[in-house]
């Protein structure tokens, strides 16, 4: 009988784990994790290569007030940040989506490694063949 008891105590332990980890990993992720994914992405219209999580700029922290205001009143990480590029003039993404608007900002860095591949290729040196030189003797 204790061997019926020990294997569902082992069964109702994993049973449970399963359930805890499966809770953990569907459940949304807490309201200051999703402040920081948003204020990480936008940048500060201020500061130099700075987001507005980083930055101590007066506007930058207005700009996380609402980020966490919004958070709490429900509103999608989409909503929030189409509502700091509207209302901040000077913000942006720092990795922005790939659009035709932004196409020749993805395409810069490729065509600039192209083309200096092309130019490394055909600034080669040719092969010179060495030729003796007659030597004059008078």
């Amino acid at each position: 009988m204790s061997d019926r008891r020990r294997l569902l105590g082992t069964l109702s332990t994993l049973l449970l784990a399963a359930f805890v980890v499966g809770a953990v990993a569907t459940a949304d992720p807490p309201a200051a994790d999703r402040a920081r994914a948003i204020g990480i992405r936008v940048k500060c219209p201020v500061c130099a290569r700075e987001t507005i999580f980083d930055s101590q700029a007066g506007i930058a922290q207005d700009m996380m007030a609402l980020v966490r205001e919004r958070i709490a009143q429900g509103a999608t990480d989409e909503e929030i940040i189409d509502e700091l590029l509207a209302g901040y003039p000077g913000s942006s993404l720092l990795d922005p989506p790939l659009s035709p608007a932004t196409v020749l900002l993805w395409a810069v860095p490729g065509l600039a490694l192209a083309a200096g591949v092309v130019l490394g290729f055909g600034r080669r040196r040719r092969p010179t063949y060495d030729v003796p030189l007659e030597s004059s003797s008078r």
